[in-house]
């Protein structure tokens, strides 16, 4: 990436106050705290779920509703059309901007190469590790996640923040905002204009660039 795509835009000109204190809510994980983190789930489903929220920037909502039949390797895609809110499993109506189809990463496909063998018409793509049964939401995985993190010894923060930090590390690797908002489901690029400004602004040192760019490889169908 030669240029930031946010280097001339001037966030005070068009958001409001409120909106550009959302800023402080992204803390996303930099490339070694995301290795630190995959190297410390010791449960195969775990780790999975992790690579996925990672590699995806799917809410918690969404990837623990997620079925094999949303995923098309052939093409490189997932459905994102369910959530798993408050105990009910929801449909993301057609008009619904969450309702969308994302490009599989290299980092979302890995985690999933030790479940091949669950795939099946209406199975759970990342279950309970030991219930194997669905999570019952955010406070469940939650519990999981702090013990992750205090076993790779990374600072914590909630789980949400992995899809912080699947789009920030898009847009330091140069793709562009509008892109990465209809990955997340937005209905434009403002929210990401709004929460990921200065976290792009930091760059990439090292071989960071490398090593983020090969865990975010896209899948593309031959």
């Amino acid at each position: 990436m030669t240029s930031n795509p946010f280097d001339n835009i001037d966030l005070k000109e068009i958001l409001s106050p409120e909106r550009r204190k959302s800023n402080k809510d992204a803390d996303p994980f930099d490339v070694d705290e995301i290795e630190k983190i995959l190297n410390a789930c010791d449960r195969a489903l775990e780790r999975s779920m992790v690579a996925w929220a990672f590699g995806t920037g799917m809410r918690p909502s969404e990837y623990i509703a997620l079925i094999w039949d949303d995923l098309d390797f052939r093409e490189g895609t997932a459905t994102v059309d369910g959530a798993y809110v408050d105990g009910v499993l929801r449909d993301i109506g057609k008009t619904d901007s969450a309702l969308r189809e994302i490009d599989l990463r290299q980092l979302a496909v890995d985690g999933l190469s030790t479940q091949m063998h669950r795939r099946g018409v209406g199975e759970l793509v990342l279950p309970h590790a030991v219930t194997l049964k669905r999570w019952t939401g955010d406070k469940q995985i939650r519990g999981r996640w702090k013990r992750i993190l205090k076993l790779a010894g990374v600072r914590y923060r909630c789980p949400y923040q992995t899809r912080h930090t699947f789009a920030t590390s898009l847009l330091m690797l140069g793709e562009p905002p509008l892109y990465v908002a209809s990955q997340m489901g937005h209905v434009d690029a403002t929210m990401v204009y709004t929460v990921y400004t200065k976290w792009t602004k930091k760059g990439l040192d090292g071989d960071k660039k490398e090593r983020l760019a090969a865990l975010y490889a896209e899948i593309r169908s031959a």
